[in-house]
C-alpha cells in the first residue's frame, strides 16, 4: 500500500487513529466522461512511475 501511495496511484483520503484511508488517483484510472475527467483531475497529482533499472543503467 506504501509504494502505491509513495508512487502516486493512491491518495489518502483521511485517516481516523491509525487506520488510513485511500481512493484511487483519477489520474490513474477514471469511468467517465472527458470533462468529468478534468474536474477529478483538477487537484491530483500525476503518478510516479520509476524507470527500470536495466534500461537505466544500459544509458548510463
Amino acid at each position: 500500500m506504501s509504494n502505491l501511495s509513495r508512487g502516486g496511484f493512491l491518495l489518502e483520503a483521511e485517516h481516523v487513529g491509525r487506520v488510513r484511508f485511500y481512493r484511487l488517483n483519477p489520474r490513474a484510472a477514471y469511468d467517465g466522461s472527458s470533462g468529468q475527467q478534468r474536474k477529478a483531475t483538477e487537484h491530483a497529482r500525476h503518478p510516479v512511475v520509476p524507470c527500470l533499472l536495466d534500461a537505466k543503467e544500459e544509458t548510463a
